[in-house]
């Protein structure tokens, strides 16, 4: 298959670029497959290998103008006049199960990562499997044959990153696992702009990194315990086994006021259930209630309408029709009420 590169070179991870079999091309496949995890290995397979063809896109006499490989984020193609009801992109990985990463990236040349709309990458553990050992989603190393060090490093953006539910007790410790770990050479240059981390062991992990940044993501846990950010190995903290120059930070300051103050315009009706209302200084008292009938855009408890300020106005607007505001009291009565009727049902 002859393959000719733009510059610099574009790879959409659904386009067939894995040679699967002798003259048969597939790409990545969203969605949890049937049986569920039937595509992750492929998933690793092909994504492994368009991380390679983007390497090679490359060569060594320059210019070094890297590679951008895009996750669709939509379970189906767009439609003209589509209602943007869509559950998103989930591509389950799987690692090999020997403990090590499931997607290894040696950068050669700089590389990007990047999420369109609802892209979600989720570490498939098979559950008919008892040998199976997990490990980090991705881990990145610097291999210094490109020009020196630090070629343009590489960035992750607009992604959500997922594990399934681990156990875990106070004798049983959070495990090392990494959706993002950077290992070995130091790592230079490396940005995460903009990621969701959900139910991550670690969301990321500077083992050996200079010049690093994090950017306006969001680490949610709600079915694991884990640690947001490690820097460094906690064994020796001299030139080669450290994390140095790592900038983090939190929302857009401007951008999370403004979402405030139009928060405390949409709750200006009040309790749809007591009709009580509030003055704006006492309106974070008034929830949004998700309907129970409607799944939530993002996952259950992935989508918080108090922290939209992270989402595109037409992501929040869709999520706000599935909601009733209701106050703290009202919205906690009508849960629990609904939780006894599903326990009814259920027995």
């Amino acid at each position: 298959m002859s393959i000719m590169w733009s510059q610099p070179a574009i790879f959409n991870v659904l386009d067939p670029w894995y040679e699967i079999s002798p003259g048969v091309f597939v790409g990545m496949v969203p969605g949890q497959g049937s049986p569920v995890g039937q595509f992750a290995v492929q998933n690793r397979q092909a994504l492994q290998a368009i991380i390679n063809l983007a390497q090679a896109s490359n060569d060594q006499s320059g210019p070094y103008y890297g590679a951008l490989i895009v996750f669709p984020g939509h379970s189906g193609p767009a439609t003209q006049g589509g209602t943007g009801e869509d559950a998103g992109g989930e591509y389950l990985i799987q690692a090999p199960g020997d403990g090590t990463a499931a997607i290894p990236i040696t950068i050669n040349w700089p590389l990007r990562f990047l999420g369109t709309g609802n892209a979600k990458l989720t570490y498939f553990i098979p559950p008919d499997d008892p040998d199976f050992l997990p490990g980090d989603m991705f881990s990145v190393e610097t291999s210094g044959t490109g020009e020196g060090t630090n070629i343009g490093g590489m960035t992750f953006e607009d992604l959500l990153f997922h594990y399934p539910a681990i156990t875990t007790s106070d004798t049983i410790p959070i495990p090392q696992w990494a959706a993002i770990h950077t290992v070995l050479a130091g790592v230079e240059n490396f940005r995460i702009v903009r990621c969701t981390f959900a139910d991550c062991p670690i969301a990321v992990w500077f083992e050996q990194a200079l010049d690093c940044s994090i950017l306006q993501c969001f680490i949610n846990y709600s079915a694991n315990a884990g640690f947001g950010l490690i820097l460094g190995n906690g064994q020796n903290m001299g030139d080669t086994n450290s994390a140095k120059q790592i900038f983090v930070t939190d929302y857009d300051a401007a951008r999370y006021a403004q979402w405030k103050k139009r928060l405390t315009r949409l709750k200006v009706s009040g309790c749809v259930t007591c009709g009580k209302k509030y003055p704006p200084r006492l309106r974070h008292l008034l929830d949004f209630d998700h309907s129970p009938d409607l799944v939530k855009r993002f996952g259950a408890k992935r989508f918080n309408i108090a922290n939209g300020a992270m989402r595109s106005n037409r992501a929040v607007a869709l999520e706000l029709r599935k909601c009733r505001l209701r106050c703290r009291s009202c919205h906690q009565g009508v849960t629990r009420a609904r939780r006894k009727r599903q326990a009814k049902k259920a027995a």
